[in-house]
C-alpha cells in the first residue's frame, strides 16, 4: 500500500492509500480504475512531473498524475479540487486526478527499477507550480514596492501596490534576488531591483541595473529590503555571517525595490509589509543574538583547542538549526495576532 492524493471533482484533495503490484512495485491501475474513476473500463493517462517550476529544483521522488484519457472531451466537469490549490480555474483539467510518488531503485538484484512511492503534504506545492506553469512572457506581476528611505520620506509610507510585465529571465539573477528567509517560509520571493521605463527584454539586465543605480541620490539605501536578504545558509560564506545583512545591499546603491512572488501569485502590500516589520521586530534580534554567540564560539584558534572545536562547530550548526526553525507561518500569525493584524493566509 503507497500513500497517494487523489484530486476529486468537487470536494476536498485528500490522501488515499493504493495497492500496489508485488512483482514490479507499480500501481495497481486496475483497482485505481474502480476506486478513484468509478469505471473499470476507463482508459487512463499519465504525466510525470520531475520539476518544481517555481524553484526550479528536480523532485525525487517525482509526482504521476493519472486520469481519465477522454475526461477533456466526455462532458466532465472542471476539477475544483485542484482549482482551489491556486485560487484559479484550471480549466485544462477536467475530471478526478490522482497523484502518487516514483523514484529508481535499486532491487535485490542490484538493479535500477521504477517503485511506487508516498507523496505528503508538501508534494501539493510542486503539483500547484507545475499546473500553474512557468510564467509567461508578458503576464504581469503584481506585487509591492518597498522605497528607499529617501523616498518613504517623501511619500510617507514605505510600502505601496505595483504592477508590472515580465521579461524573459525577470526571476532569475541578475535581474531579481530571491529572499532566503522568505523560502524558508515558504513564500518564494523575488526581490528586483527598479529598471528604467524604456528597459526592453534585449538589453544586458546587469548593465541596466548599473546605471540605474549610479543615478541613485546618496539617501537611496533601503533597510527594509536588505532585510529580505539577509544571509541564512549561504554555503560561500563564513557561519559567523549568519542572518547578517550585507553590505551591498544595505548601502545607497539600492534604491526603490518591487518584490514579487516567484509563483506569480500576487502579493499585498499588506502582506509584505507585516512579513518584513515580523523579520525586523521578532527575529532579527534573535538572530543577532545567535549570530554575536556564534562569532565567539568561532573566535578560538582551533590548533589551540582541538578537542573543544568540534563541539563548537556542532553547537553553532545546532544553534542556526534553532534559529532556522523560527522562520514559520505559525510564529508569524501569532506575531501578527499579537499586533493586533488580521492577514489573509499566505
Amino acid at each position: 500500500m503507497r500513500r497517494a492524493i487523489f484530486f476529486p471533482v468537487k470536494s476536498e484533495a485528500r490522501f488515499v492509500w493504493i495497492e500496489t503490484d508485488r512483482l514490479s512495485n507499480q500501481p495497481d491501475f486496475e483497482r485505481i480504475k474502480k476506486k478513484c474513476f468509478k469505471n473499470s473500463n476507463c482508459s487512463i493517462e499519465r504525466i510525470t512531473i520531475d520539476e518544481d517550476l517555481v524553484y526550479m529544483k528536480k523532485l525525487n521522488p517525482q509526482i504521476v498524475l493519472v486520469y481519465r484519457a477522454n475526461s477533456a472531451s466526455d462532458g466532465s466537469a472542471v476539477n475544483q479540487s485542484l482549482s482551489r490549490l491556486n485560487d484559479e480555474t484550471c480549466t485544462s483539467w477536467k475530471g478526478p486526478v490522482l497523484a502518487y510518488g516514483s523514484e529508481m531503485k535499486m532491487n535485490a538484484a542490484g538493479q535500477e527499477t521504477i517503485v511506487c512511492t508516498d507523496l505528503d503534504t508538501t508534494d501539493l506545492g510542486s503539483i500547484n507550480n507545475w499546473i500553474m506553469g512557468p510564467l509567461e512572457p508578458g503576464k504581469p506581476f503584481h506585487g509591492s514596492v518597498i522605497f528607499s528611505h529617501g523616498e518613504s520620506s517623501k511619500r510617507g509610507r514605505r510600502f505601496d501596490s505595483a504592477t508590472l510585465q515580465s521579461l524573459p529571465g525577470v526571476t532569475k539573477v541578475p535581474l531579481s534576488l530571491e529572499s532566503q528567509i522568505a523560502y524558508v517560509f515558504g513564500m518564494p520571493l523575488m526581490i528586483m531591483f527598479k529598471i528604467p521605463a524604456d528597459a526592453t527584454a534585449s538589453k544586458e539586465y546587469e548593465e541596466i541595473i548599473k546605471a540605474a543605480r549610479s543615478d541613485m541620490p546618496s539617501d537611496s539605501y533601503n533597510s527594509t529590503a536588505g532585510l529580505l536578504l539577509m544571509d541564512l545558509e549561504n554555503k560561500n560564506s563564513d557561519a559567523s555571517h549568519f542572518a547578517e545583512i550585507p553590505e551591498r545591499y544595505i548601502k545607497k546603491s539600492l534604491g526603490d525595490a518591487i518584490v514579487v512572488r516567484k509563483d506569480g501569485r500576487p502579493l499585498e502590500t499588506a502582506q509584505l509589509e507585516a512579513f518584513c516589520n515580523w523579520v525586523e521586530h521578532d527575529l532579527l534580534p534573535l538572530f543577532t543574538d545567535a549570530r554575536l554567540s556564534i562569532a565567539e564560539e568561532l573566535n578560538v584558534d582551533p590548533a589551540a583547542d582541538s578537542e573543544g572545536w568540534k563541539k563548537r562547530a556542532d553547537f553553532c550548526l545546532d544553534l542556526r538549526q534553532k534559529m532556522l526553525a523560527r522562520i514559520t507561518r505559525k510564529r508569524f500569525y501569532g506575531w501578527c495576532e499579537k499586533e493586533g493584524l488580521n492577514l489573509e493566509h499566505f
